[in-house]
């Protein structure tokens, strides 16, 4: 599985969380989520709850993912 923080047409975006740790705005959700969701979160879910926490933080890019099956 392989993660990247945005499409090709996207730029990542950089950010300062709450504690004043600089990230990527990815990156700040990913953590987010991994400490507030069950850890065999399906991956297609993860990215759904990534987006969505991203939105809602209105960081407009558009994480995507990869998989072999």
């Amino acid at each position: 599985l392989g993660i990247s923080a945005t499409n090709e047409y996207n730029k990542g975006l950089e950010i300062v969380d709450v504690a004043g740790e600089r990230h990527g705005a990815f990156t700040a959700a990913l953590i987010d989520v991994l400490a507030t969701e069950a850890k065999d979160l399906p991956a297609g879910l993860l990215m759904d709850k990534l987006r969505s926490r991203m939105s809602q933080q209105q960081y407009w890019q558009d994480p995507t993912y990869r998989f072999e099956g």
